[in-house]
């Protein structure tokens, strides 16, 4: 992805299996800054874009991430409750949040609706630490069989099976 701020600075990302380790060493580090330098090669604009790049405060580096891209707790505090896709990230080449935000949104609101006592909050709170492990493992399911395209479309099947119940 390359999505750009409205400071000049673009975010640039590419989703792969490759790094899968969380403990971010020198090698990793390097790995990770020529996965992206080769990945555009074979995409001429692209690869122009990236060649001029520079990095910026506050990475010195690229950076790889694990399974969960992205995991907030507490989703319930004193004066604020998270919406699933404000607490969890997981994957941007499933688009996990549309299905997993719009439901987080109807729960809440019946939640409200109901009188907002504390238990159904801290129920709200499981619900979406669940839903986040749950989604993670599907996702995962799916990169780990990327390198067969039968098993890999196998599981995404599993996977948008499920998103499409929840949006249901």
């Amino acid at each position: 992805w390359m999505l750009r701020m409205n400071n000049a600075t673009t975010s640039v990302g590419v989703v792969s299996p490759t790094i899968s380790d969380h403990r971010f060493t020198p090698a990793k580090r390097h790995e990770c800054q020529s996965l992206l330098e080769d990945r555009f090669k074979g995409y001429p604009m692209l690869h122009s874009i990236m060649e001029r790049a520079e990095l910026v405060p506050p990475e010195s580096c690229g950076h790889s991430r694990g399974r969960l891209q992205r995991w907030y707790d507490p989703v319930v505090s004193k004066r604020c409750v998270l919406t699933p896709t404000t607490a969890v990230t997981i994957d941007p080449l499933h688009s996990t949040g549309i299905a997993h935000g719009l439901a987080g949104v109807h729960r809440l609101s019946q939640w409200i609706l109901g009188g907002g006592d504390a238990v159904g909050l801290q129920h709200y709170r499981t619900v979406v630490r669940k839903e986040a492990d749950h989604l993670d493992r599907l996702v995962s399911l799916a990169y780990r069989c990327m390198h067969r395209f039968d098993a890999f479309t196998a599981a995404c099947m599993v996977y948008f099976a499920a998103a499409i119940a929840c949006e249901e």
